[in-house]
């Protein structure tokens, strides 16, 4: 949907991430859209999106859209720059990953997975996922990247749910690897 005043919306348009040639019943579940400008070419929107793993498109004017591919990664893809090259954060099944590169196609994953304090919270014992991170270095008043998380419980699961209790939670680092929260 589009606005011009964040109150009133337009109808909502299908994002055709797989290309227009592709009928919508052959689209399948597409998930956890994530869409940002190109560092080069400021024309060119990407959206990395959960289908098979993190799935690419690209478009010029946000309707079209051209399908790349896709890589070995989570849900909630979320992409932001760092000293010159785009750094991927993706939710395997517990934790947060992280992905570099410099050019949207080579992929190198960093070591280990970033679990924040999940060890000591209950509320995040059965798992600890979804993190989205937003660059506010720039923000006088804040001046950090600040990074928005879900926890859930081990208790309160059905066989088929994997959520638990809910929490939603925050962290912040002024270096994408070293995370401080309320409490530590």
């Amino acid at each position: 949907m589009r606005s011009e005043d964040l109150e009133t919306w337009d109808t909502p348009e299908l994002l055709r991430l797989k290309g227009p040639e592709v009928p919508v019943e052959q689209m399948r579940r597409i998930i956890d859209p994530y869409i940002f400008r190109d560092r080069g070419q400021q024309e060119k929107w990407w959206c990395f999106f959960k289908q098979n793993g993190v799935s690419m498109s690209w478009s010029r004017d946000l309707s079209d859209w051209t399908f790349v591919g896709n890589m070995n990664g989570g849900e909630n893809a979320c992409v932001l720059l760092d000293s010159g090259e785009y750094v991927l954060f993706h939710s395997p099944r517990n934790g947060m990953g992280v992905k570099r590169s410099r050019d949207l196609k080579e992929w190198r994953d960093e070591e280990g997975l970033i679990m924040l304090g999940q060890k000591q919270w209950p509320w995040s014992q059965g798992r600890l996922t979804a993190g989205f991170v937003l660059d506010l270095r720039n923000a006088p008043e804040i001046g950090k990247y600040i990074m928005f998380f879900h926890g859930a419980t081990r208790e309160g699961r059905q066989k088929w749910d994997i959520h638990g209790n809910a929490s939603l939670a925050l962290a912040w680092s002024d270096d994408l690897k070293t995370w401080e929260w309320p409490g530590k």
